[in-house]
């Protein structure tokens, strides 16, 4: 009896040691796929946030550039409008008498 006991012992000693064996395995397999797919996301992500600083880079220089094209046409208006008045002027029309000395 005592040497049947002490067999079940050695075999539950045996069994502990696999299940911590398998346990091992299972947790540095669990490991290994998560720092795997931590590397494989590594390349998205570094893809996202330079993705993310292009457009916002693209957006201001956008913004700078509708702000430009708006000033120019403004500048443009402007400059149309003083010639219009500096034409008036110099036409002779706000030089000569008004129509009713003529």
């Amino acid at each position: 009896m005592a040497m049947h006991q002490a067999k079940i012992g050695l075999v539950n000693l045996h069994m502990s040691k696999l299940n911590y064996f398998f346990a091992a395995i299972a947790l540095q397999l669990l490991a290994h796929s998560r720092q795997t797919l931590a590397q494989s996301l590594i390349p998205i992500f570094s893809q996202l946030l330079a993705q993310a600083s292009q457009t916002s880079a693209h957006t201001l220089q956008s913004w700078w550039l509708k702000g430009e094209w708006i000033s120019i046409r403004l500048t443009e208006v402007w400059q149309t409008s003083a010639q219009l008045i500096i034409r008036r002027k110099w036409s002779g029309t706000t030089c000569s008498p008004p129509d009713s000395r003529q």
